[in-house]
């Protein structure tokens, strides 16, 4: 079945640049994609499934961008219909392509010498369009795989299978997640069609695409991006 905005759904949106939708996506297709997940980082660190959530978020960070690439679920997980169809429902630019993901796992408990990954690598807030390497951001979408907040109000969503749509004007702080201790997002960039990759320096995983064959100055949609309504 169609998930698709209303009108108060739109009104609030196009105030806040953001809004979440809980029960989005079934825990079974959840289990799917963190299945995948977990394989695939564990193939790109070398370090066995059942020990991946110990490590903390700098030494996964690097090795969970452009996961689609490497895995048939996790593509279609990224562009599945069902998601497509509630971002067309909010926006008016009606065609886009895969940008991005980026996995963000919990950080861990402030013992003595921890130092929290995500507030001292994105150190402010930035719109989406200036936080990541991809110039001509359409939308974005950020899952919740697992995990529940413990009530502390976010744009991140609340619950496994919730989402939060963002504009690419939303300014994002991802400095928030210092205090996520249990939940697993995964962050998804949509592209404009003209898209291209780009040089930016606030971003870790900035050289990342080089290691896949991109240059800066690329356009996205001749480097395998798919189209999710073209």
């Amino acid at each position: 079945m169609k998930i698709i905005a209303d009108s108060e759904h739109i009104r609030f949106f196009r105030e806040r640049r953001y809004i979440q939708f809980d029960e989005v996506i079934s825990q079974i297709r959840l289990d799917e994609v963190n299945r995948a997940i977990d394989a695939l980082l564990s193939s790109r660190t070398g370090a066995k499934p059942e020990l991946l959530p110990s490590f903390p978020p700098a030494e996964i960070y690097p090795y969970a961008c452009d996961l689609w690439k490497e895995s048939e679920i996790i593509k279609k997980f990224d562009c599945q219909s069902r998601c497509a169809d509630l971002i067309l429902s909010l926006f008016d630019a009606q065609k886009f392509i895969l940008g991005s993901d980026q996995l963000l796992v919990p950080e861990h408990a402030k013992t003595m010498g921890y130092v929290p990954y995500y507030s001292q690598v994105f150190p402010e807030p930035l719109a989406l369009e200036e936080q990541g390497s991809i110039q001509g951001v359409h939308s974005a979408l950020i899952v919740c795989l697992s995990g529940e907040s413990k009530g502390i109000k976010s744009v991140f969503p609340t619950h496994p299978g919730s989402v939060t749509v963002l504009s690419p004007e939303y300014v994002l702080d991802l400095g928030e997640l210092e205090n996520n201790l249990t939940q697993r997002f995964l962050l998804i960039t949509y592209a404009k069609p003209d898209a291209v990759y780009l040089y930016r320096e606030g971003d870790p995983n900035t050289h990342y695409r080089k290691s896949l064959g991109y240059t800066f100055g690329d356009k996205l949609l001749k480097k395998g991006h798919p189209p999710i309504r073209l």
